[in-house]
C-alpha cells in the first residue's frame, strides 16, 4: 500500500498523457494486489485486537479511495 501514494505522485506531475495512463494502469495493477492480499489476510485467524485494528484500517482505506 505504501507504493500507492508514490503512484499517485506519478499521476498528478504527470506532463503527458502517457505518463497520465501508466501512473493509472500501476494504480489499477496496484489496486489488483491489494485486494488480493486482502483476501488472503481475511483467511488468516486473527486475535480480536488485531481484527479490531484491521477492520479500522480497512474502513480508513476504503474512504481513501473513495474520495480519489
Amino acid at each position: 500500500i505504501s507504493d500507492y501514494r508514490a503512484f499517485e505522485g506519478d499521476a498528478l506531475i504527470a506532463t503527458t498523457g502517457a505518463d497520465l495512463r501508466a501512473a493509472q494502469e500501476q494504480i489499477a495493477r496496484l489496486d489488483g494486489v491489494i485486494r488480493e492480499v486482502e483476501g488472503r489476510y481475511g483467511k488468516i485467524a486473527h486475535d480480536p485486537a488485531e481484527q479490531a485494528l484491521y477492520e479500522q484500517f480497512m474502513v480508513q482505506w476504503s474512504a481513501y479511495r473513495r474520495c480519489l
